[in-house]
């Protein structure tokens, strides 16, 4: 039971990967698991298994199969375990599919909330180095939206 404000109440505990976790759902993720939000207007997470970013193999933290992959925190050295998209292919948080170091899981089609995420290269707007297309701000005033697209 956790107290706030002299209320008391209780919190589920969530043992599966990728499973809900947060206030909207009064549960807490089973350790070694973090709650990442990937809902904030309503308190929503996901669990998932932190682990450091590296290409030098696999990561300590994380289960056999699994890699650590990026774009789903808002951190250049810090992932979660998972499984790896590559530059291009298609990414989904919601079965802890990632990308490698220096991509992001973005919208293939800004313009269309439909259309599948994608690993899309990171750039920014100091490094416009592209492998493929140009360094564009999806967002002005994110500094973490910038992709070649």
């Amino acid at each position: 039971a956790m107290a706030r404000g002299g209320d008391l109440f209780c919190n589920a505990i969530e043992p599966d990967e990728y499973g809900l976790c947060g206030l909207g759902m009064t549960t807490n993720c089973a350790e070694p698991m973090t709650c990442v939000i990937v809902e904030p207007t309503r308190f929503l997470g996901m669990c998932f298994t932190e682990c450091v970013l590296s290409d030098l193999g696999p990561a300590p933290e994380c289960k056999e199969g699994q890699q650590c992959a990026s774009g789903i925190l808002s951190s250049d050295t810090e992932g979660v375990c998972g499984t790896r998209a590559g530059r291009g292919e298609v990414c989904d948080i919601f079965s802890g599919v990632g990308c490698g170091l220096g991509d992001i899981c973005m919208p293939g089609d800004i313009s269309n909330p439909a259309t599948d995420f994608l690993c899309l290269q990171q750039c920014s707007q100091a490094d416009q180095t592209c492998e493929q297309g140009t360094c564009t701000s999806l967002a002005p005033g994110d500094p973490s939206a910038w992709v070649c697209i």
